[in-house]
């Protein structure tokens, strides 16, 4: 479980395991890309 998104987090992961987990991975692949296009430009 992940602690740092709290009760709701965990709720939606019970109701919705796979789009969670797929909303959270592409949550992280923008924090990796955003940075990286503002130093760009």
């Amino acid at each position: 479980m992940c602690s740092g998104q709290g009760i709701e987090g965990h709720i939606n992961e019970v109701r919705y395991p796979g789009d969670n987990h797929r909303k959270r991975k592409q949550v992280r692949l923008q924090l990796v890309i955003l940075p990286k296009s503002k130093k760009q430009s």
